[in-house]
C-alpha cells in the first residue's frame, strides 16, 4: 500500500526530475507539513530553491541541524537509489547506510563537515571491517567494493529518487 507520506514524497520527487522546481517545493513542502519525511523534504526543497536561483530557507526546527539533515538526505537518497537498482539497503542512521553487494555487506558513514560531506565505504567480512580505499588493507578491491567506492564518490551528486513503495526499510531482511 502507497502511503499517504510516500506519495507526497515522490509527487515532489517526480515534478524535480521534470525540472518544475516551483510545484516541487509545494509538493516537498506538503511532505514536511504532514509530518513525512521531514528531514528529506527540506534538504529536496533547498535543492529546488537552488535551481530557481533563490536564498535557500530551512525552517527554524532544523536551523542548527543542516549536517544531519544533509547525511539523512543522502543517505534516504542512496538507499533509494540502491533499491531502484536491485540491491538490499537501509539507513541504519542519520549518517550510516548498509548495503549487500554481490553477496558482501558493505557500511557507507556519511559525514558533515565544514558544509561539505565526506564518505566512506567498508566491507564487513566475518568479524573484521575491510575499508574499500585502503589499499594496503584493501590490495584486490572486488568488483563490488569498485562499485560501492564509486556509489561513494558521487552520493552527493546523485538525481533524487523517489522512495520504494513501502517507504525505506527498517532493515536488510
Amino acid at each position: 500500500m502507497y502511503d499517504k507520506g510516500i506519495q507526497l514524497y515522490n509527487d515532489g520527487v517526480n515534478l524535480y526530475c521534470k525540472n518544475s522546481f516551483k510545484e516541487a517545493i509545494d509538493a516537498f513542502n506538503k511532505c514536511y507539513n504532514a509530518g513525512f519525511y521531514k528531514m528529506q523534504s527540506v534538504y529536496a526543497i533547498s535543492l529546488c530553491q537552488q535551481q530557481l536561483g533563490i536564498d535557500i530557507t530551512i525552517p527554524n526546527e532544523f536551523e542548527d541541524k543542516t549536517g544531519e539533515v544533509g547525511t539523512v538526505f543522502i543517505g534516504s537518497n542512496l538507499v533509494c537509489k540502491l533499491i531502484n537498482d536491485g540491491y538490499k539497503a537501509v539507513l541504519v542512521s542519520e549518517s550510516n547506510v548498509l548495503t549487500i553487494v554481490d553477496g558482501s555487506t558493505y557500511d557507507i558513514r556519511i559525514v558533515s563537515f565544514l558544509g561539505s560531506f565526506m564518505l566512506n565505504a567498508w566491507r564487513k567480512e566475518q568479524s573484521k571491517t575491510i575499508p574499500l580505499t585502503d589499499y594496503d588493507l584493501n590490495p584486490n578491491p572486488t568488483h563490488a567494493d569498485q562499485f560501492v567506492i564509486s556509489l561513494v564518490q558521487d552520493a552527493t551528486s546523485l538525481p533524487l529518487y523517489p522512495l520504494p513503495e513501502e517507504g525505506l526499510p527498517s532493515s536488510l531482511e
